[in-house]
């Protein structure tokens, strides 16, 4: 947690002592309250109001009893010099942002792929479609040149083989349409359940068109435009430098520890907890520093995050590779299916 933290802690004590049948006692409550903030460059301040209330219950030797009450103000710093200090104090912090980014990016290519493929899906049922109409065309003309030769062959005009022949032509169609249309339920069916729709209820698959042309661009443009642009390399690149990061983490981890401490408290009058004179304030200024006699552990977690960067480095490499794979390979199925849809309109 970056932001202030608030502690507040009461404690209450009721003592009974024993003498000669006789007992003292005595309650004491203490409140505790702290503000604590973590630095940027790592350590952290805090400041402190330490409220104590003491009340004598029943003395066994004295008629009356004593009330005592006093308050402490503190103020402390600790700031690491070496070991902890920078930008590695904020690793948890800069680690949850770079997520979040990772996240919405990792949404939005989800987003654009689910509408594409959801198009996709679509239009191949358009397509399925289209295709049974021309079956079902198909079957009507095997159907009538079926009939036309057994007409024949009963006239004497044709031979018997002639009639069976269409008659086989036609019964294969008419087999092959009804795998056909078994094949389109069930892609319909999964394009339903892909879609949230309830497999029951009809969809009436109308052909469309997106008024989509061919983009008139050059394979290395649109290559340098995927490399730049596709949201899952952008991850890809980003997670590398966080590895990089871990890296220098995990060489800060051989530093020694050397930890400056500075603070500053003042007490109360007694019995007037409210009541703070400016003339009594100690201060008190440390430096603690950990040799570091034993870092075998600490140098095999950099040895590993070193390990750790270098498929990572790999993993880019290959991640680029495939990306521009992709573009070409997309950029060629357009050229074909352009083609071919010149070819089918000519």
């Amino acid at each position: 947690l970056w932001g202030p933290r608030f502690t507040n802690t009461v404690t209450t004590d009721l003592d009974a002592d024993s003498s000669n049948g006789l007992y003292d006692t005595s309650l004491d409550v203490v409140n505790d309250f702290q503000i604590t903030q973590n630095l940027y460059n790592g350590g952290t301040i805090s400041a402190s109001a330490l409220s104590t209330f003491a009340k004598e219950l029943h003395s066994s030797t004295t008629a009356t009893t004593s009330t005592d009450s006093n308050s402490v103000l503190g103020l402390s710093i600790e700031i690491p010099l070496l070991q902890g200090s920078g930008a590695v104090a904020r690793e948890s912090l800069i680690q949850s942002k770079r997520n979040l980014i990772y996240a919405a990016r990792t949404f939005e290519r989800f987003r654009r792929t689910f509408y594409r493929d959801i198009v996709s899906d679509y239009l191949s049922l358009v397509v399925q479609k289209q295709s049974l109409n021309n079956a079902q065309m198909g079957v009507d003309s095997l159907r009538q040149l079926a009939k036309r030769q057994e007409a024949l062959y009963e006239s004497g005009r044709a031979r018997l083989y002639a009639s069976a022949d269409a008659e086989n032509q036609a019964l294969a169609a008419v087999a092959r349409l009804s795998q056909s249309w078994e094949r389109y339920r069930l892609s319909l069916d999964r394009f339903k359940i892909r879609i949230g729709w309830a497999i029951e209820s009809p969809i009436d698959v109308v052909p469309t068109s997106l008024h989509v042309f061919p983009p008139e661009v050059d394979v290395t443009t649109a290559v340098m435009q995927a490399l730049r642009f596709r949201l899952d390399l952008q991850n890809v690149f980003n997670q590398l430098g966080d590895t990089k990061r871990g890296v220098a983490n995990a060489i800060n981890d051989l530093l020694p520890e050397t930890t400056l401490t500075l603070s500053a408290t003042t007490a109360s009058e007694d019995r007037k907890p409210a009541k703070f004179t400016a003339e009594d304030i100690d201060y008190t200024a440390g430096l603690t520093i950990s040799i570091p006699l034993d870092r075998e552990t600490e140098r095999i977690a950099v040895r590993q995050q070193q390990i750790v960067l270098e498929k990572a480095k790999r993993s880019y490499r290959e991640t680029r590779d495939t990306v521009a794979v992709e573009v070409r390979s997309s950029l060629r199925n357009i050229e074909v299916f352009q083609f071919t849809l010149d070819l089918q309109e000519r």
